[in-house]
């Protein structure tokens, strides 16, 4: 029987990690709910923009920290549109 542990560990850790990430991102507009589609996407499209150069020299930051970064900023964006989550 082969030691399956660390790599049970792993994935286990893989799993949690992945399902904490997942952020609740329905967002709602005071009144009319017109144009929350098209602010989410222009939001989403200049957070994506601003970190695009983020961690061309350390893949670890484009990665989690690039993710959270764009989260960041989308959040910051759609709450100066009127936004609430």
């Amino acid at each position: 029987m082969t030691n399956s542990g660390p790599l049970l560990a792993a994935a286990l850790a893989l799993t949690v990690t992945a399902t904490g990430c997942v952020a609740n991102q329905q967002w709602t507009k005071a009144g009319e709910q017109t144009g929350l589609d098209t602010d989410m996407a222009k939001c989403k499209y200049e957070a994506e923009k601003t970190t695009a150069t983020m961690g061309h020299w350390l893949v670890s930051v484009r990665g989690i920290e690039g993710s959270m970064k764009q989260d960041e900023l989308t959040a910051s964006c759609m709450r100066a549109k009127g936004g609430t989550q």
